[in-house]
């Protein structure tokens, strides 16, 4: 019955099928570019880093995450300079061996209602350095950490 109904070349039911779909590419163009533009991460005022002796704890809260029910992934990562000291097996300490590292800590937060997530990442204690032998034992006693870095969804927001 369509088949029977032209306009030119080409028939009605075409011409209906290809206006839908140009339409509904343009609903999922526009669609897609809003999601775009309502994604702009960033600091609800400033991250809280704490260097807490041998390990770095880092929390803060991000807004322009996008709408609520999906996740953020967040990478903490930062050079460190970890000191040792070593115990040989009668307990004397010796001084061990500067060693400087990467570390990092990292998670997956659900964004809540207003397109926001709080997080709070800890990084692992380094291993010690070196000591004289294997009979001694090493002990990392304190790490200072440089170069800090906050990642989001693999966009960098701090520094």
């Amino acid at each position: 019955m369509w088949n029977n109904l032209h306009t030119g070349d080409i028939p009605v039911m075409e011409t209906i099928n290809m206006k839908k779909a140009i339409a509904l590419t343009a609903f999922c163009i526009a669609a897609l570019v809003a999601t775009l533009v309502a994604a702009n991460p960033h600091f609800i005022g400033s991250p809280s880093i704490s260097d807490t002796g041998t390990t770095l704890l880092v929390s803060g809260t991000v807004a322009g995450l996008g709408n609520a029910g999906g996740t953020a992934d967040v990478e903490v990562l930062a050079d460190a300079t970890a000191i040792t000291v070593c115990h040989n097996p009668k307990g004397n300490i010796a001084p061990g061996q500067t060693k400087t590292l990467s570390v990092d800590a990292s998670g997956t937060f659900p964004i809540d209602q207003n397109g926001r997530i709080t997080f709070s990442l800890e990084t692992d204690e380094p291993t010690p350095g070196a000591c004289p032998n294997g009979k001694w034992t090493g002990e990392v006693t304190d790490v200072t950490f440089d170069n800090i870095r906050i990642i989001v969804d693999g966009q960098q927001l701090y520094p």
